[in-house]
C-alpha cells in the first residue's frame, strides 16, 4: 500500500513536471498554477501518508513515514519559487524536514532558494517566462555588480513580499506595474539581455 501510494505521488509529480517543462516559453506563464496545484497535490499526499504511518502504527513505521515525508519535501521545494507565500511553505518543508530526522538521523532538509521576482511573478503570473527571465538576468548579472544594485536588491526582498502578500492579486495592483514593467523589459531587450530560460546564480 505504501509503496503503491509513493510510486504514484512520484509518477504523477514526474508527469505534471515534465508536462510544464514542455510548455513553449511564450505561453509557459499560463500554466505555471495549474503545475503548482498538480505538484502540491502530490506533495499532500506524501506528507498525509507519513502522517498516517505514525498516528496508526506508531515508530513501527517510523522510518517508512520519514521516507513518505522526505520524497514530499523534495517536490514540495521544486515549486516554492512559483509561489507568493514562500515563507509559510519554507517553514513546512523545514517542519516536515524535523519530522523526517526523528526517524532517519542522516537526513539533511535541502536548502529552498528565498529568492524570486515577486512584484513580476504577480504581474506575469510566473517565475519562468520571457518577461521574468529577463528581469532576473539584470537582477544576476546588473544590479548584483555593484554596491548601490545589492542594496537595492535587499530592499526589494525586504519589501515586495509583503507587498504581493497584500495586494499580488488585485486588478489594480497588477494594472498600475504591467505597462512601466514591459516598458523595462523592452528596454532590457533592446539592450541585449535575453529573455531564453534563465537558471539564477
Amino acid at each position: 500500500m505504501y509503496r503503491s501510494l509513493s510510486i504514484g505521488a512520484k509518477s504523477l509529480c514526474d508527469a505534471a513536471t515534465n508536462h510544464y517543462n514542455s510548455i513553449e516559453s511564450s505561453i509557459k506563464g499560463n500554466y505555471t498554477q495549474e503545475y503548482v496545484y498538480r505538484v502540491d497535490a502530490t506533495k499532500d499526499i506524501l506528507y498525509s501518508l507519513g502522517n498516517s504511518l505514525v498516528a496508526y502504527f506508531g515508530d513501527t513505521y517510523g522510518m517508512l513515514a520519514a521516507k513518505s515525508w522526505e520524497q514530499g519535501i523534495y517536490q514540495h521545494r521544486e515549486y516554492v519559487k512559483h509561489v507568493v507565500d514562500q515563507d509559510f511553505n519554507i517553514e513546512l518543508i523545514k517542519e516536515y524536514g524535523e519530522k523526517a530526522r526523528k526517524y532517519d538521523k542522516n537526513f539533511q532538509t535541502p536548502s529552498v532558494s528565498r529568492l524570486g521576482c515577486y512584484v513580476a511573478t504577480a504581474i506575469y503570473g510566473s517565475y519562468d517566462c520571457p518577461e521574468v527571465w529577463t528581469l532576473r538576468r539584470f537582477r544576476d548579472n546588473t544590479l548584483d555588480t555593484t554596491w548601490y544594485g545589492k542594496s537595492f536588491i535587499k530592499v526589494y526582498y525586504a519589501v515586495s513580499p509583503t507587498l504581493v502578500k497584500w495586494f499580488g492579486n488585485t486588478s489594480w495592483f497588477k494594472n498600475l506595474l504591467h505597462k512601466p514593467l514591459n516598458h523595462f523589459v523592452y528596454k532590457l531587450n533592446r539592450k541585449g539581455v535575453k529573455n531564453t530560460p534563465y537558471n539564477d546564480k
